[in-house]
């Protein structure tokens, strides 16, 4: 069965901030998360992790009359949600499943925000695909502006490739 959109409720740890509220989202076999945290173009499946971002946005640099294909499943992240690494390859091991994407998907974390600046996630997140789909091919869509540190944590944990926006700032 694919994917399909629902509202979920959701709690947040700040009621004072955020209270309840229904969010749109995606569920399969019963499992759900805010639309636009797993999105497909192609054969790669995206993994958004967060709308921060530490400059212009690389959606933003394309100009106002640039869209992503509604068929995608790509959206701006609900306000105040971040998932987690669990919920991020769940979300993978259920869409590779349902959509008969193989044993070695490629998956990219990219969406809205810059998925550097979750890092402690997306190690983990990035060991729970590999501990699944060990040949997987995974990158990483940046802005790049996160400190040359980066770059042998990220090849510590291997990630394939690493795409940088050289106009985001």
């Amino acid at each position: 069965a694919k994917c399909r959109p629902m509202a979920m409720m959701a709690l947040t740890t700040s009621p004072a901030l955020f209270g309840r509220r229904v969010l749109p989202s995606l569920t399969c076999r019963g499992f759900a998360a805010p639309v636009g945290t797993i999105y497909k173009l192609g054969k790669t499946l995206y993994l958004s992790m967060t709308n921060e971002c530490n400059a212009r946005r690389l959606i933003d640099t394309r100009g106002p009359g640039f869209k992503v294909s509604p068929e995608s499943g790509f959206k701006r992240l609900p306000d105040g949600y971040e998932p987690d690494a669990k919920t991020l390859a769940d979300l993978v091991n259920i869409r590779v499943k349902s959509e008969n994407i193989g044993e070695n998907p490629t998956i990219a974390f990219a969406g809205y925000g810059e998925p550097l600046l979750r890092r402690k996630v997306l190690t983990e997140t990035v060991a729970r695909i590999r501990d699944t789909y060990p040949q997987s091919s995974v990158r990483v869509v940046t802005n790049g502006l996160v400190g040359r540190s980066i770059v042998q944590h990220l090849i510590d944990i291997k990630i394939n490739k690493v795409s940088v926006a050289l106009l985001a700032p």
